[in-house]
């Protein structure tokens, strides 16, 4: 293998790799993404689990008893 099939090869396989990268760097920000809303969606969960912890005692006996 000469110098300039050498240097041909090293520039595909740094093509290669870029292209890897990004792909990589992409499902990186996606799943940031979904983790912040699954985040904020158990924020609002928790409030809302919080409020009806309020509305009620967990011990109170239902009416009909």
């Amino acid at each position: 293998m000469n110098g300039d099939e050498r240097l041909m090869e090293l520039e595909i396989r740094y093509a290669h790799l870029e292209h890897l990268v990004e792909q990589l760097n992409e499902l990186v920000r996606s799943q940031a993404d979904e983790l912040a809303r699954l985040h904020m969606a158990m924020k609002q969960l928790h409030g809302r689990l919080e409020s009806l912890g309020e509305e009620s005692p967990p011990n109170e006996k239902p009416p009909h008893y």
